[in-house]
């Protein structure tokens, strides 16, 4: 095991850790303390943010203006996300955050529509059953109804 003497100071993140290595097998781990084990969060630019807004404005919103303009809004918005991931990291990562994205999204679809295609065949299942039972109740209980 090796221990640091003193607390740790990197880029204005403050903490300690320390390694446990295996000396036979030479496998180990690192174990860091400090509040955030190491990660850390950030909003690009504030996009994460604006996105977040737009979303929200999209789901308060009940004019279909309101919701088109929030639409338009986060088109730019992931246009310009694209470009900065382009520039930032080249177009590899574009291309392959742009694919998982796409794939993240399909997969979502494709997880949501059978439900919402089970949803419906019950709902329509219900529907017509009691518009049929309606009917059959209705034309069987006059038909041999005791008449006076």
């Amino acid at each position: 095991m090796t221990v640091h003497q003193a607390p740790l100071n990197v880029n204005g993140w403050e903490g300690s850790g320390y390694a446990i290595i295996d000396p036979e097998r030479g496998v180990g781990a690192y174990k860091i303390s400090g509040g955030a084990n190491g990660g850390e969060v950030s909003l690009p630019n504030g996009q994460a943010l604006i996105g977040w807004l737009l979303s929200i404005l999209d789901k308060a919103s009940k004019t279909p203006f309101l919701k088109s303009l929030s639409g338009v809004f986060g088109k730019i918005l992931d246009f310009l996300t694209a470009y900065n991931d382009f520039l930032d990291c080249g177009v590899k990562y574009a291309v392959a955050k742009f694919i998982a994205s796409a794939l993240v999204t399909l997969g979502a679809v494709m997880l949501i529509l059978p439900l919402f295609a089970i949803f419906l065949t019950f709902a329509y299942a219900t529907i017509i059953s009691t518009v049929i039972g309606g009917f059959f109740g209705t034309l069987f209980s006059s038909q041999w109804s005791c008449k006076k």
